[in-house]
């Protein structure tokens, strides 16, 4: 009988022992001791889930604003040699009709051809258009008035509200050598800076011929 008590005892102190290595074993496995109580296994947390943006009604009604801007759009340009700009943009909105550059909607192009500028000068509103030839050096004073005023900060800018009419806003694209671009369009604001706009109107205007 005492030999049969003393295995016994024997092995309930092995299975203490035992328990007490796998306790510790597995508490310095992924294992944290738990506020009251003994331990519990930590859970991995999963990824917060990635929410997409809203997606646009299939029909917008009038009024409805998209932005489809893209922010990664460089802010800053490399090149010094524009070889193509266009700009069309609408001071119809202007509240004084004596404004600097009056209530119109302007048309601005130039481009680099053959060694030479080929450009238009155009007021819609007002259906008139004369195209002019001038030297590289017209393209040099356009690209430092884009530098001078920062023009590059809007790039990327991309609004449409539906249902206005055609007579507000600015649409610009400007090209470089260098394969770099600067690209503004806004169908409600003109956003680009005004003296920005009224000095670029001056420089296509002294290109003209017999002015």
């Amino acid at each position: 009988m005492k030999r049969m008590l003393w295995c016994i005892g024997i092995v309930l102190v092995a299975a203490l022992a035992a328990a007490a290595l796998f306790t510790d074993i597995f508490s310095r496995d992924g294992t944290v001791p738990e506020a009251e109580g003994g331990p519990h296994t930590v859970a991995p947390q999963p990824p917060p889930p990635q929410t997409a943006p809203p997606a646009e009604p299939d029909d917008p009604g009038d009024g409805y604003r998209s932005d489809r801007s893209d922010p990664g759009a460089p802010k800053t340009i490399g090149s010094r040699q524009i070889i193509r700009f266009d700009c069309w943009f609408s001071t119809m909105d202007l509240a004084e009709e004596d404004a600097a550059l009056g209530n119109h909607i302007y048309q601005l192009q130039a481009k680099l051809e053959d060694g030479a500028v080929k450009g238009s000068y155009k007021v819609r509103d007002e259906s008139t258009e004369t195209l002019f030839r001038a030297e590289q050096t017209f393209l040099d004073a356009l690209c430092a008035l884009v530098e001078r005023y920062d023009i590059a900060r809007f790039n990327g800018h991309s609004v449409e509200v539906k249902g206005l009419p055609g007579d507000f806003g600015v649409d610009l694209t400007v090209e470089y050598a260098s394969g770099e671009r600067i690209s503004v369009d806004d169908n409600q604001d003109c956003i680009l800076p005004g003296e920005f706009l009224e000095e670029l109107h001056a420089l296509f205007v002294s290109a003209l011929p017999n002015t």
